[in-house]
């Protein structure tokens, strides 16, 4: 891992986020973790919608969020449902890209003499690259136009907006796939999946939430998204077992086995995960990701039409110490009788580094061939 010299200095850079869900603000902020353990000082414009407080939580280095709405990805109905009709409406609203606020745009990221622009799938930071002849580097699993043409039952609709993503992310610079990836590109650079990692010790976390080390511990997580469960009663009735469920209320509480968390926390989802014995919950990039790199068994529901899932289902019965728990199960509780096996798995061990660090060192290789905007090289 190389790191700069104190004489170094380097630009700063845009980074374009989606905010469909948290997934890729997780993955977001763990390459711009990696790059500041490799240039501290080095500063990120953040271009989003998802909330401040996700990166302000979770990065040390020196960064500005700028509130831009990127792009849409898929409305969701619920963590596991979509809606394509409000998803084509806000398509509508957002795209094609007018020429307004691509100027708007690029007048801010000029303004911030950025070197570079990383987008993790939102192509709006293509175009602006592209206009402002900066490199670009796209970092995903999939693309938006893969999930449109990939989504069973889509309509017409959603294929014109797949072609105007398309024609977007074919003016990236740079592409690097993380796995699990659901369209290899034989061209591209690929690394292993990217995550956060835990920070806090494993006793320390469990001391706070208040479980005693030899207790069993599940998580049970959407992703950090609010969620209405119904089964919180055949839980209460697992008196050996106790389960962390974010995402509920506004406050930390205790209900004998029950622990219940808001979105917002003073405890990281990896750290939460690196605590668990096991976790239960909806396959997604980033809960994917950090269950691999703890290795902790994997109770995983799948989205039923969201084309992204079965690849990462695929990576996760070939990678993982993991069961797949149906979606009708999960929602009526049903998958509480398999709590006891689920938690007899043996942990999986990560053969492979965090894809984070291969990213980042990509992206400083290309920045330090990048002078400063209006700057001699």
């Amino acid at each position: 891992m190389s790191s700069t010299t104190a004489a170094e200095t380097l630009p700063p850079i845009a980074y374009f986020v989606s905010d469909h869900g948290f997934g890729h603000a997780a993955r977001s902020t763990a390459v711009m973790a990696a790059i500041h353990r490799r240039a501290p000082t080095l500063h990120c414009h953040i271009f989003t919608a998802a909330p401040d407080w996700f990166f302000a939580d979770a990065l040390k280095g020196p960064h500005t969020i700028h509130r831009v709405k990127t792009d849409v990805g898929l409305v969701q109905r619920s963590p596991l449902e979509e809606d394509l009709e409000a998803t084509v409406a806000e398509l509508d609203r957002h795209f094609p890209i007018t020429a307004k606020f691509l100027a708007e745009c690029c007048r801010q990221v000029a303004a911030l003499q950025c070197g570079l622009v990383i987008c993790d799938i939102a192509a709006l930071g293509i175009a602006v690259a592209d206009a402002l002849n900066l490199p670009s580097i796209l970092v995903e699993n999939f693309t938006w136009d893969w999930i449109y043409t990939h989504y069973p039952g889509a309509p017409p609709e959603l294929a014109v907006h797949a072609r105007y993503q398309r024609s977007l992310i074919a003016r990236a610079r740079y592409r690097i796939q993380a796995e699990p990836v659901c369209h290899p590109q034989p061209t591209v650079m690929t690394v292993s999946p990217v995550s956060r990692s835990a920070t806090v010790d494993r006793r320390q976390t469990r001391r706070q939430l208040g479980v005693a080390p030899d207790t069993p511990l599940v998580l049970v997580t959407m992703g950090g998204t609010p969620v209405n469960y119904g089964f919180l009663n055949r839980l209460r009735s697992e008196a050996g077992c106790h389960f962390l469920l974010p995402g509920i209320g506004d406050t930390f509480r205790k209900e004998n086995n029950l622990i219940l968390l808001p979105v917002r926390s003073d405890f990281r989802h990896p750290d939460l995960i690196a605590a668990a014995d096991a976790v239960v919950g909806k396959v997604g990039y980033s809960t994917l990701a950090e269950i691999y790199h703890s290795g902790v068994p994997f109770g995983f529901v799948q989205r039923p039409n969201f084309p992204e899932s079965p690849p990462l289902a695929a990576f996760i019965r070939r990678h993982m110490s993991a069961r797949e728990i149906a979606p009708l199960a999960f929602e009526n509780g049903a998958w509480t009788d398999r709590v006891a096996a689920l938690l007899a798995l043996p942990r999986s061990a990560s053969k492979r580094p965090n894809g984070a660090g291969a990213v980042a060192d990509f992206v400083l290789a290309r920045l330090r061939r990048t002078p400063l905007v209006g700057m001699a090289p």
